[in-house]
């Protein structure tokens, strides 16, 4: 009777932490996806605004010179993206390419831009197996709207975070057999 009881406590202490860690694997996977979503959202936010006093302090016009070359390509390099600064006149143009490439959503917040909102999203183009990250703000010019900067950015970094915490998590799980396994043992030897 004794053996049967401890079994079942056992076995239900050990179903309950399984799941517990389960539980909590996905409540941290959210947690974290949501935290890094919006840290990297308000990073490309910030470097935007970089970007539009570059703009205004040395306009369109010297957008192939080196000293704005540079500072993009450094801009780009350091937040992972791809930045694409552009006047109003060649959003338009620029939708139908992305139009064809990624989602019409994405056309939609691009005329969004050119209008002089800004708009930040999270996408998953149909060629690439891994989310972007999408953030357009537009370029005011003496309180005028001229331009956007536009940045699209992998979130792969975040899927290389969870993979680690993953394994760290079901880690822990294999070094629990051997403890369960002794407990059992020793409860079966000790005539529980």
């Amino acid at each position: 009777m004794k053996s049967s009881i401890l079994n079942r406590l056992l076995y239900t202490y050990l179903i309950l932490f399984i799941s517990a860690i389960l539980i909590l694997s996905f409540v941290f996977t959210r947690f974290i996806d949501i935290s890094y979503y919006n840290m990297k959202k308000n990073l490309l936010i910030q470097e935007g605004s970089r970007i539009n006093s570059l703009v205004e302090r040395y306009g369109f016009d010297d957008l192939a010179g080196n000293q704005m070359k540079d500072a993009l390509n450094l801009i780009g390099y350091v937040t992972n993206s791809s930045v694409y600064v552009l006047k109003t006149k060649n959003l338009e143009e620029f939708r139908p390419q992305i139009q064809s490439g990624y989602s019409s959503v994405l056309a939609e917040d691009i005329k969004d831009v050119a209008s002089g909102k800004q708009v930040a999203r999270r996408i998953r183009p149909q060629n690439i197996n891994m989310d972007v990250i999408f953030v357009g703000i537009p370029i005011y010019i003496e309180g005028s709207e001229e331009g956007a900067v536009l940045f699209f950015s992998p979130l792969n970094e975040l899927g290389q975070a969870i993979d680690h915490m993953y394994r760290v998590i079901w880690g822990i799980r294999p070094g629990l057999y051997p403890v369960c396994s002794y407990c059992y043992l020793y409860s079966i030897k000790a005539g529980y």
